[in-house]
C-alpha cells in the first residue's frame, strides 16, 4: 500500500504518550501554530519555524515541537505546550518518494531541514503540514535515523515514506546555554 503525500508535521514515536512536554512563552504577536510545528526560541519568546519552501539557512534555537494547536494572537502570546526535543524520537513524512531515500539513512547521520510550507496547517485536524526536505544541509534541525516501522512505509517510487528523526542537539536552544 503506497503512502500518499499527506504530511502531518513532527510527531513523537508511539503517539506521544510517553513524550516529555514543556511549556514555552510565545512571542506577543505569534503566528497560528499547528500540532507538529517546529518551535524556535527568539529574543522575544517562542514562535513556529517560518515558511521556507527550500530551506538553506540553519535551523537553530529549537525549543520544542508543538504538542497543541494555538490560534494566531496579536495581543499577548500566551503559553504553548511543546514536546521536549532532547529525549524524543519523532516521525515526519518525506517530501519526496521513497526511492530518493533508499540510501540516505544508511550513510552518515546527516542533518536535514524541516521543509516549511507556504500552505498553513490543516484547519480540520489542527496538524502541521511540514515535511522533511530530501537534501541534507549542514547545520539543520533533523538527524535522520531511518524509515519508521509503519504499515505500507516502503522506500520505493510510489510512496512518500515516514522517517524517524531526532532533533540535532546543536540546533536546540539548550546548546547555547551550556548543555551541549
Amino acid at each position: 500500500m503506497a503512502l500518499p503525500y499527506n504530511p502531518f508535521g513532527l510527531r513523537p514515536m508511539g503517539g506521544g504518550r510517553n513524550a516529555k512536554t514543556l511549556s514555552v512563552q510565545l512571542v506577543t504577536d505569534n503566528a497560528e501554530t499547528f500540532i507538529g510545528d517546529l518551535i524556535l526560541a527568539t529574543t522575544a519568546g517562542a514562535d513556529k519555524l517560518a515558511s521556507d519552501a527550500n530551506p538553506t539557512t540553519a535551523q537553530v534555537l529549537i525549543c520544542g515541537v508543538a504538542a497543541e494547536y494555538k490560534a494566531a494572537n496579536t495581543s499577548g502570546g500566551g503559553m504553548l505546550e511543546v514536546w521536549d526535543p532532547m529525549d524524543t524520537i519523532f516521525e515526519i513524512q518525506a517530501n519526496a518518494t521513497g526511492d530518493n531515500w533508499t540510501t540516505k539513512y544508511t550513510t552518515a547521520f546527516s542533518a536535514y531541514p524541516v521543509e516549511g510550507t507556504a500552505v498553513a496547517g490543516d484547519s480540520a485536524t489542527k496538524l502541521s503540514k511540514v515535511a522533511i526536505e530530501e537534501t541534507a544541509h549542514a547545520g539543520h534541525a533533523l538527524i535522520l535515523i531511518g524509515p519508521s516501522n509503519f504499515p505500507g512505509n516502503d522506500l520505493d517510487a510510489n510512496t512518500y515514506p515516514i522517517m524517524m528523526v531526532r532533533i540535532r542537539l546543536a540546533a536546540t536552544v539548550w546548546s547555547t546555554v551550556g548543555f551541549a
